[in-house]
């Protein structure tokens, strides 16, 4: 599935179709969770859509929302929306493909995701599109405006978040760095303690071998002087 993002993500649909089915194929397979499926049907109808089969991607559309239903998935059930809106609007069912989008919106809406205005910004794109081929221009400017403002917005949010991320790359590299400063500090004041320790117990085995050495010599003397 996420081989098939890829090539859907440079608009290669021919690429993306097989994997999409594949993997749907396989999550039916091995049962996995409901919403996998759901996902794995979104996106063949995206590509369907993408490839001019839109009565094709309709079906599977169809299918991939009454899953979404069940799960009370807001933005699954408004991305599958807007991908069946689409459908309906390269079909020229201008009235359904409204509708669609209208109740994507308020999928949307009811959603507390930080992901929904992308949501919604491909919701406002197919939606000003739809009015345009209905020959509502007025709309279409309006729901248009929404979008350059809304894309503003997120490439604004994404922009603070990077520089975010960068203050943080940064003040985390400061920190790691006083660590390491502080670290070799200890490693020097260490190597110091050890070299004066090593110094005084130096100190203290000549002094002990000049102590040994004089009273030798006054034995020695003692010795003598008996002699």
């Amino acid at each position: 599935n996420s081989m098939g993002l890829v090539y859907a993500q440079s608009d290669n649909y021919e690429k993306a179709l097989p994997l999409f089915r594949e993997s749907l194929a396989k999550s039916r397979s091995i049962g996995s969770p409901v919403r996998r499926l759901a996902v794995g049907m979104n996106n063949i109808g995206m590509s369907e859509c993408a490839l001019g089969r839109q009565q094709e991607a309709l079906v599977i559309l169809e299918e991939g929302l009454a899953i979404a239903h069940t799960l009370s998935d807001n933005l699954l059930t408004a991305e599958i929306l807007n991908q069946k809106g689409n459908a309906l609007l390269q079909l020229k069912r201008f009235r359904e493909a409204e509708i669609c989008f209208l109740e994507a919106r308020k999928f949307i809406l009811r959603s507390p995701s930080n992901t929904r205005k992308e949501k919604l910004m491909d919701n406002y794109s197919f939606s000003a599109a739809m009015y345009a081929g209905a020959g509502d221009y007025r709309q279409a400017y309006w729901f248009s405006q929404k979008y350059s403002a809304l894309r503003q917005e997120i490439l604004s949010e994404e922009k603070n978040r990077k520089l975010a991320d960068k203050r943080r790359w940064y003040e985390t590299q400061k920190h790691e760095n006083e660590i390491k400063l502080l670290e070799q500090e200890n490693k020097l004041k260490n190597l110091q303690r050890s070299a004066l320790a090593a110094g005084l117990g130096l100190l203290a085995i000549i002094a002990l071998l000049a102590y040994s050495q004089q009273r030798n010599n006054r034995r020695r003397e003692r010795q003598l002087a008996e002699v």
